[in-house]
């Protein structure tokens, strides 16, 4: 049954897991952050857009999100006097704007939950 399978679950499904996996590239930069000579990595949401709309129907829950393709090190944010280039304010932020758009996701998947049961009901 396809009850699930339309495009507005599928986009959803998708942000979900793409702030997943933006939430660990953050956790890592911020678990690195006393590391000598790391550097901060960031997800390519543009790529990561780009790869997801190219793939075909039949691929779709096939093709795995993997970090390696999609994260960027920043080379141009001035290193620390070890190194280390991840400012620790900056990785809060951005863990906490992840978390905004991750629960904006979840409360519109269940949106589309609550009207589907509703439209159930009603048949």
């Amino acid at each position: 049954m396809t009850l699930f399978d339309t495009t507005g679950f599928r986009l959803l499904q998708e942000g979900i897991n793409i702030c997943t996996k933006n939430r660990n590239v953050i956790a890592n930069n911020i678990i690195n952050q006393d590391t000598p000579g790391y550097k901060c990595k960031y997800l390519n949401f543009g790529a990561v857009l780009r790869d997801k709309m190219n793939i075909s129907e039949g691929e779709k829950y096939t093709k795995e999100l993997h970090l390696s393709d999609y994260t960027v090190t920043d080379k141009y944010t001035a290193d620390q006097p070890d190194g280390n280039n991840v400012d620790y304010d900056t990785q809060q932020n951005l863990f906490v704007q992840n978390s905004m758009l991750y629960d904006a996701l979840v409360n519109q998947m269940n949106s589309e939950f609550v009207l589907m049961r509703s439209a159930m009901k009603r048949a």
